[in-house]
């Protein structure tokens, strides 16, 4: 019996993922919400469904009888992909409520910490914090260079590289935009 697999995304990155998955002698099915995806050529089978409609390509997944999906690239996929192959009783590496780990800063430091591994020094620096002095002394003990990064973001957006406590409350003010 031949496999198959959901691949969650057709634009051209999907592209060589959906043709090593057939050479590999795996059924493909591409699946987002590009109708001119560059992928879906390459497919066995795609359908022109956006990637946030959990349900509708949870059903499709169970319709297909697929065995497996797979997605890269991108965080929102991931995060599709985890939610769509619980709901569509598929194995996946993670559990919706593991995301919080993938996405929140503090939520996957506190776990690292629970299972003894190290992490990186931070601070949290509120947002709405203007003042200078204050900001040194949130800071102080810190080497630089220092990133700056919002605490509930990925995809690398709202990253900031501070080289010295002048640039502090600039690129904080610039990180939580995000």
């Amino acid at each position: 019996m031949r496999h198959k697999v959901l691949i969650l995304g057709s634009l051209g990155e999907f592209t060589e993922l959906v043709q090593m998955a057939g050479k590999k002698g795996y059924e493909t099915v591409a699946c987002d919400g590009y109708p001119d995806g560059p992928a879906r050529k390459y497919a066995d089978r795609s359908y022109v469904i956006p990637v946030t409609e959990i349900d509708r390509i949870a059903t499709l997944c169970r319709e297909e009888q697929v065995d497996g999906i797979i997605t890269s690239f991108s965080d929102l996929l991931l995060e599709c992909m985890v939610k769509i192959a619980d709901k569509a009783g598929l194995p996946c590496y993670l559990k919706p409520e593991q995301l919080c780990w993938y996405r929140d800063k503090s939520a996957c430091r506190e776990l690292l910490s629970k299972l003894g591994l190290p992490t990186p020094g931070f601070v949290k620096v509120p947002a709405a914090e203007q003042n200078e002095y204050k900001l040194a002394e949130i800071t102080a003990g810190l080497k630089y260079p220092l990133i700056s990064k919002p605490l509930d973001k990925y995809g690398s957006r709202g990253i900031f590289i501070i080289h010295h406590s002048d640039e502090v409350r600039k690129k904080a003010l610039q990180t939580a935009e995000y």
